[in-house]
């Protein structure tokens, strides 16, 4: 098993559940485990993380593109040159794109979701594991 204390990784014990960290996914595991045997058959899946910043969904085209439709609704004919200056530039796409990229970023939290930029390893917890942690099992009132 690698050592993932300073990368961006995810772990997945099952379809629906993510963690940050692998005690999470072990306690997880531990919790939801009716015996220690089941504890120790399950597998961890550890991901790389992709995350993203505002700048990866600012369509600065797009939004020139809503706005010129807006005032195409109100101009008709007369406005179809509106904001062609801006769209056909890509200089001064960008800048406009990140105008609102910097907006964002200094007036909204990042976005907090993320997805897989790979599978990394599958790991199957041990008793080690579980101990170098301090989990112990509670099957029936019995401490493991």
């Amino acid at each position: 098993m690698s050592d993932y204390q300073n990368q961006d990784v995810y772990f997945i014990t099952d379809d629906e559940t993510s963690h940050n960290d692998l005690q999470e996914a072990l306690e997880t595991i531990a919790d939801q485990a009716g015996s220690l045997e089941e504890a120790l058959s399950w597998n961890i899946e550890v991901h790389k993380k992709r995350t993203f910043t505002h700048s990866d969904f600012v369509g600065a085209y797009g939004i020139l593109e809503h706005i010129f439709e807006s005032g195409y609704s109100e101009g008709g004919e007369y406005a179809e040159d509106y904001l062609v200056d801006i769209q056909s530039n890509k200089e001064k796409l960008e800048e406009f794109g990140k105008l609102i990229s910097d907006f964002l970023d200094k007036n909204a939290e990042q976005p907090r979701f993320w997805q897989s930029a790979g599978l990394l390893e599958t790991i199957t917890p041990t008793i080690e594991m579980y101990a170098q942690f301090g989990i112990k099992f509670d099957f029936g009132g019995e401490n493991s």
